[in-house]
């Protein structure tokens, strides 16, 4: 089977969706490029090379480094690339926009709940949605997508990103496995209080789509892993994004 590193870092903005902007056009970005595993080896040779005339134990990251220092290195970190015909992608999502549509989605749940007549209530513990992992998905999916139309259906991605909190790696994980099961049946547990007989019921929802899941896509294929390195793979990352934020 096909096998693919998929180098990504991020920059900008990733706080939750309860945040508003911090200032005008906030955005977070998560950027990253795909090479094949039969060449990772040679490609951290090269980029290896080009790093240790800038970074240092104590200079990990780009932004590190001085303005002159910073420009020499990801031009140098860009045309390596470039030579290469690299392929990479980017998701960038706006703070302020990220924020309205958590508010709209709230705004909607709290109508539904409001019509409800049942005796029983339900938990309304919210769960707030992290930009982060919203950016993770858009990159993993377009990775995904790249990936079936230059090598098909049967592939695994390699994702590697720099160091991120245990939990998040974890909700990234999960959100991967989101996408690859997008269409399939779901079961979701409800807690709820009813006040008549006076104890805790449970409910459950199943969601399926059960027409046009050809229009999804055959994902039963791919399989993945997100993993966090040091990897001077990650570095080039780590330039892109940050490049990608400022443009």
């Amino acid at each position: 089977m096909a096998s693919v590193t998929f180098a990504i870092d991020e920059s900008g903005a990733k706080g939750y969706s309860d945040n508003r902007e911090k200032h005008v056009g906030e955005l977070g970005v998560i950027a990253g490029f795909l090479v094949p595993d039969e060449h990772v080896s040679a490609l951290e040779s090269d980029l290896g090379a080009i790093a240790k005339k800038y970074l240092t134990a104590e200079k990990l990251h780009i932004t590190d480094l001085g303005s002159e220092d910073q420009e020499v290195l990801r031009n140098e970190i860009f045309d390596y690339l470039l030579s290469l015909r690299t392929c990479w992608t980017y998701e960038a999502t706006y703070m302020e926009g990220f924020h309205g549509h958590a508010q709209l989605a709230r705004k909607m749940t709290a109508r539904v709940k409001a019509e409800r007549r049942s005796k029983v209530k339900l938990s309304s513990n919210e769960q707030l949605d992290l930009l982060h992992v919203q950016l993770f998905q858009g990159a993993f999916g377009k990775a995904v997508a790249f990936c079936m139309d230059c090598i098909g259906q049967q592939f695994h991605l390699n994702v590697i990103t720099d160091r991120v909190d245990q939990s998040i790696l974890k909700q990234f994980r999960e959100s991967a496995q989101q996408l690859l099961c997008v269409g399939e049946k779901r079961v979701r547990t409800i807690t709820g209080f009813d006040s008549v007989v006076n104890e805790v019921v449970r409910g459950s929802i199943y969601s399926e789509i059960t027409e046009g899941r050809e229009e999804l896509g055959d994902f039963s294929g791919v399989t993945f892993e997100v993993s966090i390195s040091k990897s001077v793979l990650t570095l080039a990352a780590d330039v892109l994004a940050n490049s990608v934020h400022h443009h």
